[in-house]
Formats: structure tokens, C-alpha cells, sequence
């Protein structure tokens, strides 16, 4: 006998939690078929699946990449945890999701005033969180099963600060997302405007709209929550790399024909926060580094800022000075300028600070007073 909400098809997993996992796929639309089966991977829901089935017991091999949805009507499927035969019997099969689960999807149907999200995009949205929040009929409230909580690593009984978003993609664009909120031991239909990361331990800021009763009709609220943000496949958000034009797309929107094109070079890095170092005074008045000569011993190089003063000397250090005070290095506007004083191959060594921009004319691998610690 199959369990309440998969009685025609169900899907039951060792763990949800750790893909892939060994599962029994058990179709009882037309006579019962029992299949052993192998979860390979979730797809963009948790309803979403791709399996490999053994379709005869004898079979030595699956047959790999068949996709598994649950019908969004029509089919009274579900996805369950396969129970440890240890644990004694409690209240019955723990349910991952099941097809009856979608009618928390008309909870977002208030959000749907705000004209906020098209009407393709919010279906496809609340059909997704439909999967992972269901609604109890007499208290209309949401709730999930204990196999997601697990998912979500959910404190027991006060799942709090967690954001379930429908499209995490939405936060890159600056467009909106339909949500489930976990907070002050409630679960709430929601509406995500804008998300930031929040601190290293993936932690977001985020300004939600939510409606805490979903017993009646009640005002849209607006708030600002610090949170974790998970996605429909129930993995934590993760920022996303920046892409790889990322930074010299900044920096030629910020160019304008009267600004300093070092100065707006070092504006961009910031504003993409790109790495950086902070000033070592240790490393300004000296260090060292290990040259290695083929097979020989090492050859070590002291540096140290005296050197600089020979390297000013020499014309072997170039700088644009757009903040701050100049120093003895030879001044240039343009690399055109630089290059007109240039009288033989030369590398170059080169940062690029809050008030200017160097480079350091590295005669050999040495590089005595063109080192960073010499800029």
C-alpha cells in the first residue's frame, strides 16, 4: 500500500540530502511495477529529478538519465524517505514532496497586486515553492516536512532567518523573486526586491515583502531581515563570480571624456572590490626574496627602500599621481610618454594605489629599486 499523496507514483530515497542515493520508483497507475533505481542529481525543483532505473532484476546496468517530475495535477505522486528499519514506528512514511503539496502556490496569489513579476514567471515561481511548503486547510497555514527541514538544516520547531527564493538568478538582475520565509517560528509567503551579501558565512541582507497570516486578507508588509538563502533545489545561495568583463566594464561606464582614466582604474577596482593589499611599512623599509640560480644554492636579494632613491635617479620609476603628493619618480600622463623614454626592452613592475598609479623599470630579474616595496 502505497502512502497518502503518492498513492499512483512514488519515489522512495535513501537520502534527499546526499545525491546521489539508492531509491525505489513504485508506478501504480496500471499494474504495480516495482523498480530499483539510483538518484543521480535534483533538477531546477525538488520535484525535479534525473534517475537511472534497473528495469529487470537481472539487468546488470541501469538505464541512466531518465527525468522524474511530479505532475503539477492529474497524478497523486509524491518523493519519501526510505525509513531506517532501526527506528521504531511513529506516525508513518516521512514525506519529501508531494503533487498535493502545489496548492500552497495560491498563497502568492496576493502578491499578484503588486504587478511586481509577469504572470508566466510569478506561475512558474509559486509552482516551485509550491513543492516545498505545504498548507494546512484548516489553519491555512504553511508548514514543511521534517525530510526538507532536514534539507535545510532547520532548527527543530523555530526555523529561523532562512529565505527559500524561486529564481536566485533574479538577485543578479535586481528583479524580484517569489519566497518562502522562515522566521519567529512561522513560515510566510514572501516576495524578495533586493539581496546583498551579508558577511562571510553566507549571511544575506534582504529586503522582503511578506504577509504573516495567511488566514485572511491582510497589507503587505515591508522589512529588512539578515538571513541564509537557499534555492528551489534547496542548495544555499552562493555569491556568483563576477563575470570576466566584470571589471573593464566598470571601469568604461565610469569613463568620461574630463576624468582621469588611472584614477577611474583604481575607482573600479574598488567598486568590484577586487583583491588587494594593505601598505606594509615592514615590507617599505625592507625584505627579501629567494632567487633560485639552476642547480646552485639560492641567491638571496635584500631590498630596501634606499634603493628607490637610486631608481628615482636613474629615470627607472614612472608614476601618475591622481591623489596625494608626488614623489622623485618621473611623472607621466599618458603610456605614450612613457614609452618615448624607453630605450631598450624593458619589463615592467607596477601597482596601482588609492592616489597613483606606478611602474618600475626592471632592468634584470633582480630588479633593485623597481620592486613593489620600491613603488
Amino acid at each position: 500500500e502505497l502512502p497518502d499523496g503518492g498513492r499512483d507514483v512514488s519515489l522512495f530515497l535513501v537520502d534527499y540530502g546526499k545525491l546521489p542515493s539508492l531509491a525505489v520508483l513504485v508506478d501504480n497507475r496500471i499494474q504495480t511495477k516495482v523498480s530499483l533505481a539510483v538518484v543521480y542529481r535534483s533538477g531546477a525543483n525538488i520535484g525535479e529529478l534525473t534517475l537511472g532505473i534497473l528495469e529487470k532484476p537481472e539487468d546488470s546496468e541501469v538505464k541512466p538519465d531518465i527525468p522524474f517530475s511530479l505532475p503539477s495535477s492529474g497524478v497523486d505522486a509524491g518523493i519519501f524517505m526510505i525509513e531506517d528499519e532501526d527506528e521504531e514506528e511513529d506516525e508513518g512514511v516521512s514525506i519529501y514532496v508531494t503533487a498535493k503539496a502545489l496548492q500552497a502556490s495560491n498563497a502568492y496569489d496576493k502578491f499578484k497586486a503588486l504587478g511586481k513579476i509577469d504572470d508566466s514567471t510569478f506561475h512558474d515561481q509559486a509552482f516551485k515553492l509550491g513543492m516545498i511548503a505545504t498548507v494546512d486547510l484548516e489553519s491555512r497555514l504553511f508548514h514543511v516536512t521534517s525530510g526538507i527541514a532536514d534539507m535545510l538544516d532547520l532548527p527543530d520547531n523555530q526555523p529561523l532567518d532562512s529565505l527559500v527564493v524561486a529564481d536566485p538568478s533574479a538577485l543578479q538582475h535586481g528583479e524580484r523573486s517569489l519566497a518562502i520565509l522562515f522566521r519567529n517560528d512561522q513560515i510566510v509567503p514572501a516576495m524578495l526586491s533586493q539581496a546583498a551579501l551579508h558577511d562571510n558565512n553566507q549571511r544575506w541582507k534582504v529586503f522582503v515583502r511578506y504577509i504573516p497570516d495567511a488566514q485572511g486578507d491582510v497589507h503587505v508588509l515591508s522589512e529588512e531581515v539578515t538571513c541564509r538563502l537557499f534555492g528551489p533545489d534547496l542548495h544555499p545561495v552562493l555569491l556568483p563570480p563576477p563575470p570576466d568583463n566584470a571589471l573593464a566594464d566598470t571601469f568604461i561606464r565610469g569613463l568620461k571624456p574630463s576624468s582621469d582614466p588611472f584614477h577611474q582604474a583604481a575607482i573600479a577596482a574598488a567598486r568590484r572590490r577586487m583583491p588587494n593589499l594593505p601598505i606594509n611599512n615592514f615590507f617599505f623599509n625592507e625584505k627579501y626574496k629567494t632567487l633560485p640560480l639552476g642547480s646552485g644554492p639560492p641567491f638571496f636579494v635584500l631590498y630596501h627602500h634606499a634603493q628607490r632613491k637610486q631608481a628615482y635617479a636613474r629615470h627607472r620609476i614612472f608614476e601618475h599621481v591622481f591623489a596625494g603628493d608626488a614623489t622623485g619618480a618621473v611623472s607621466f600622463a599618458s603610456f605614450s610618454s612613457v614609452m618615448q623614454q624607453i630605450t631598450k626592452p624593458a619589463a615592467m613592475t607596477f601597482i596601482l594605489s588609492d592616489q597613483r598609479f606606478a611602474m618600475g623599470w626592471a632592468l634584470d630579474g633582480v630588479e633593485v629599486g623597481t620592486g613593489h616595496n620600491c613603488l
